[in-house]
């Protein structure tokens, strides 16, 4: 199904031809090909043409044809498909796995609430290495300083040294679901990098901004393995959907690897299936070693005794 949505999106970017999936299902219904349809046309659509160059696919070749005054679909009706697939899939459904679409506007709003805070306190500690005095890090909010009024945008080095302070954060959803709180993430740090660089007066180039972010700062976990590969297309999606469509069709864009980003796990107590097993110490048992054993002995016995008295006292 997430390769089907891929295809459709495609079509609507005009990188295959529209109708593509109807045509080929028509043509194999009308030939009465014993094989079928999944093994005649998706399979080798699947796996012989869309990881494959232009050059090196064999007789499956995709169109070049644009239908571009038709609504495109949007990445983010993955979100309500991979919803409604819990339902049918699951015994458990969605009160079971607590899969629910959270709607733009709070995924949004709670992107913005957890990223912005980070980057200000990243943003002064840059300002105090160039000697910058606490009297001018009174601010809250990154267009309290990021505009043409302040003295930090005619700075393009402090500014420089801002953007490497945004490829180092981290941004984790320990239960991605469908992907949406990553998404909004995306967008905004791509919106706070495109303000830098218009300051700076740098030109971006959408699609190497949008992957630098997916792949440098953006993580994702989930104990449910449909809604990781969920995840990881809604964000090819938001990468490509601002393409340069001829960059494409000349084979110079590549999806990128999410594989290391999005993982299939249970952020509570692990990797699923995971096998325990005993390992001597590496570390000598040194008295730091020996006191941390002792403090965690003292721990354990004070709560035995307050879990005794407790006993007791019912």
């Amino acid at each position: 199904m997430n390769r089907l949505i891929f295809i459709k999106f495609l079509e609507d970017k005009g990188l295959v031809p529209r109708g593509l999936l109807k045509k080929t299902y028509k043509e194999w219904k009308e030939k009465k090909i014993p094989a079928s349809y999944y093994d005649t046309y998706l399979k080798p659509l699947f796996y012989e043409v869309l990881n494959t160059p232009e050059d090196e696919r064999s007789e499956h070749t995709l169109g070049n044809e644009r239908d571009s005054n038709e609504k495109t679909l949007n990445p983010d009706i993955l979100g309500h498909v991979y919803e409604k697939l819990i339902n049918l899939l699951t015994s458990e459904g969605q009160k079971g796995l607590g899969a629910y679409y959270t709607p733009d506007e709070i995924t949004s709003f709670i992107a913005k609430a957890t990223i912005e805070p980070i980057l200000v306190e990243r943003l002064k500690k840059v300002l105090r290495n160039w000697g910058w005095p606490e009297s001018t890090l009174k601010f809250n909010t990154l267009d309290e300083v990021l505009n043409e009024d302040r003295p930090i945008t005619r700075d393009g080095r402090i500014l420089g040294e801002f953007l490497d302070e945004i490829n180092k954060i981290r941004i984790l959803d320990p239960a991605v679901g469908s992907g949406h709180f990553l998404v909004s993430a995306l967008k905004e740090i791509l919106q706070i990098k495109k303000r830098i660089y218009s300051l700076i007066g740098k030109d971006v180039d959408l699609y190497k901004l949008k992957l630098e972010i997916i792949l440098n700062n953006l993580y994702g976990v989930d104990i449910d393995d449909t809604a990781v590969e969920v995840a990881k297309l809604r964000l090819w999606l938001a990468l490509i959907e601002d393409l340069d469509i001829e960059a494409v069709r000349k084979g110079e864009v590549v999806l990128p690897n999410m594989e290391y980003n999005i993982w299939y796990g249970n952020s509570l107590v692990g990797w699923l299936n995971e096998k325990l097993m005993d390992f001597a110490m590496i570390y000598p048992y040194d008295k730091k070693i020996a006191g941390i054993f002792m403090g965690l002995k003292a721990a354990t016995k004070g709560e035995e005794a307050v879990r005794s008295k407790k006993l007791r006292i019912s």
